[in-house]
């Protein structure tokens, strides 16, 4: 992987982790709303104050070398006086590190976790030092620790941890964490769908990795992966992701309005329905789709996406207005939805009329069409009165060849 790209990421990571614990540090547990100056005007040796002193100064110097000397001394003036202090220990370690000596900056931070694993900055440490020697799963390790004691910690390693899923290394050693169904992984698979440039890797490892974890605290995110799978236009990776929720293809590729063809679990895959100024729609329990437009309005009333096979295929549908109803229309549109191109193979247009009428059109999904997009069009009638129809039952069945 790109060790010196993601070295370079953790090092100013690194820096904002101080600016953020900086202040928090600062309460100590004998005067806790008192800044470290003041603790330590009451008591000069109060080992926490010592060490959120500390903190603030090297946060003060903004990236420039810090003296090794006198945050060694305050460290081990901390340690003096309460000898378990994991953040003066750390200290200590940052202190042998700006001196170049890394082996003794690590056994220094590793001697502090052992005694409590609870000092972010330690961990943060550890992050670009595992990650400079090349142990991918042990910077995983303290990533995940990190993010466990903090909640702060998300902010700051969520954007970091996410540009890093392309990497394949990541990604491999990323598996055991999402097994593991961590406290803080719905909060970072949100996070990664929602802002990360990377939803094929995530949907990757997660099918890599037996799928979501079944927590409720995952509900949803299955179909937003799906939507950023179609706007990213991965449509490969999001049919496979798609199967592997085991619906079964005929619930992704079925036409109707049927209960497995609305399931919102499969985002874009689902049949998603309108909800816009001049048009209203529902289905209704004989699993039809009901659409009422205004006067001369209307819109896309239904979309979906599907993974039809190249061949033909027999467009089968039934349209009855509402009573009362005006005449307007109902056209669908399938295109395809190859990379780069959003070409229309088919586009009929059906007249509602004044009665239930069975319509039949020929489609044909060319070979280079792994992927399609049907909607339904329903336009209302140039009146004062509103057009409503009930669209259903609709299928699409292949055409045998003969």
């Amino acid at each position: 992987m790109a060790r010196q790209t993601v070295r370079a990421i953790l090092i100013g990571a690194a820096t904002v982790c101080l600016a953020a614990l900086a202040g928090a540090q600062a309460h100590v547990a004998a005067f806790g709303k008192l800044a470290p100056s003041s603790a330590l005007w009451l008591d000069p040796d109060d080992a926490d104050a010592l060490v959120a002193k500390a903190d603030q100064e090297m946060l003060a110097a903004k990236g420039e070398a810090v003296d090794p000397a006198p945050l060694a001394a305050s460290a081990r003036l901390a340690l003096k006086s309460s000898p378990l202090t994991t953040g003066a220990l750390r200290q200590l370690g940052l202190a042998q590190a700006f001196r170049n000596d890394q082996d003794g900056a690590r056994n220094l931070i590793q001697l502090g976790n052992r005694v409590s694993r609870r000092d972010f900055l330690s961990h943060v440490w550890m992050i670009e030092d595992r990650v400079a020697a090349n142990d991918i799963p042990g910077a995983l390790d303290h990533y995940d620790i990190a993010l466990s004691i903090s909640d702060a910690a998300a902010d700051l390693l969520f954007p970091v941890l996410s540009d890093a899923l392309s990497e394949p290394e990541i990604q491999a050693a990323f598996g055991p964490l999402v097994r593991a169904s961590r406290p803080w992984l719905p909060r970072f698979l949100t996070f990664a769908i929602t802002n990360g440039p990377n939803s094929q890797a995530v949907a990757e490892i997660l099918m890599a990795n037996g799928g979501m974890p079944a927590d409720r605290s995952y509900a949803g995110l299955d179909g937003q992966l799906l939507k950023k799978l179609f706007v990213d236009n991965h449509y490969d990776v999001m049919h496979r992701y798609a199967l592997s929720l085991k619906m079964g293809p005929q619930a992704l590729n079925e036409v109707g309005f049927t209960d497995a063809a609305m399931d919102p679990a499969l985002g874009p895959i689902a049949w998603e329905l309108a909800d816009a100024t001049g048009l209203r729609t529902r289905r209704d329990d004989g699993q039809r789709l009901v659409v009422v437009a205004s006067d001369n309005a209307g819109g896309v009333a239904a979309t979906r996406v599907m993974f039809l096979k190249p061949g033909n295929y027999s467009f089968n549908q039934t349209i009855a207005p509402l009573p009362e109803s005006q005449s307007g229309s109902v056209t669908w549109v399938l295109r395809c939805l190859p990379a780069g191109s959003s070409e229309t193979i088919w586009k009929q247009e059906f007249p509602t009329g004044t009665a239930e009428q069975n319509y039949r059109s020929p489609v044909t999904i060319p070979a280079q069409c792994p992927g399609q997009q049907l909607g339904v069009i329903v336009k209302g009638a140039d009146t004062q009165s509103e057009t409503g129809v009930v669209l259903g039952p609709v299928s699409m069945s292949p055409i045998a060849v003969k």
